[in-house]
């Protein structure tokens, strides 16, 4: 198993990392904030990708702290070793102390690691991936394809400890979807929202659908009131032998119905209130990030 101590959740150090000086910089800062994200849910492979091209656009050695941890979770301890120490040569003094003696240490265990052996460090940086080049022009449009099946959802497990409501904050190496309790169709919206906004996290995305959801609500429940008034005013009419009293409420209950129903609809197609086991965490601390 990969050993965990030296930070699960390194992956998200201070975006500032990537001063943003150019085009590029701008760029792998969204490909940082990808990987990040990526790293946090488990998919170390991803995050590696990520940061890797994160470094080929802007070479600032903060990054490679955060691909030597993912080489760690990968049990890669050699590339681990080069990427640890090549962060403290670029950093030097400017490497915070606690941060520095924590990657001393990790340099260290990787050497008990390897039976004492100090690996070769290599004199380019650590194997980033090359940007992709620019087309000439579009290519064209791949044949259409039948869509592939949609996973089933027995295939997702959740972590076991977010049933655990005396948690005050989300550990570090539990994901958002199992923290919130999220469910398959909400996920697929995220994702779906997440493809145009890369820096989006889960936790602003349930937020901002909440409060989405209390104006659906409220439009619910107005004009579902129309409506009974409408009732209402209408019975009122005809028993009392008001006839013109008694056609208004006819009126009243007609519109109230169609708004009703419209408004049913803006719920179920649009938003909707998000499906979450456990809403109340939307307001707990977000999980401690490291300095």
């Amino acid at each position: 198993m990969p050993d965990t101590r030296f930070g699960v959740l390194a992956a998200v150090v201070v975006l500032a990392a990537l001063p943003a000086i150019a085009d590029n910089e701008e760029e792998a800062r969204v490909h940082f904030r990808v990987g990040a994200v990526k790293y946090t849910e488990g998919n170390v492979d991803a995050a590696l990708a990520e940061f890797q091209l994160a470094y080929t656009l802007n070479p600032s050695y903060k990054i490679l702290y955060n691909i030597g941890q993912c080489y760690m979770e990968q049990e890669r301890f050699e590339k681990a070793y080069e990427a640890f120490s090549k962060y403290l040569s670029g950093g030097k003094d400017e490497v915070p102390a606690d941060r520095k003696a924590e990657v001393e240490k990790t340099l260290q265990d990787i050497k008990t690691k390897l039976g004492g052996k100090v690996p070769k460090i290599a004199q380019k940086p650590a194997a980033p991936l090359p940007p992709p080049p620019a087309p000439a022009k579009a290519p064209p449009p791949p044949p259409a394809q039948a869509k592939p099946p949609r996973p089933s959802a027995e295939a997702y497990v959740p972590d076991p400890r977010a049933a655990d409501q005396t948690l005050s904050a989300r550990p570090a190496d539990m994901s958002e979807r199992d923290w919130y309790g999220v469910s398959a169709k909400d996920m697929r919206r995220f994702e779906a929202e997440a493809k145009g906004r890369p820096d989006l996290m889960l936790g602003q995305y349930l937020e901002e659908r909440s409060r989405e959801s209390w104006g659906l609500t409220l439009g619910e429940i107005l004009t579902g009131a129309g409506a009974g008034a409408g009732v209402a005013v209408g019975l009122g009419g005809y028993l009392g032998g008001a006839k013109n009293v008694g056609n208004a409420g006819v009126a009243v209950v007609l519109g109230g119905v169609v708004a009703l129903v419209t408004q049913l609809i803006i719920d179920a197609v649009d938003i909707g209130e998000p499906r979450l086991l456990y809403p109340k965490r939307l307001k707990a601390p977000a999980p401690d990030a490291g300095p």
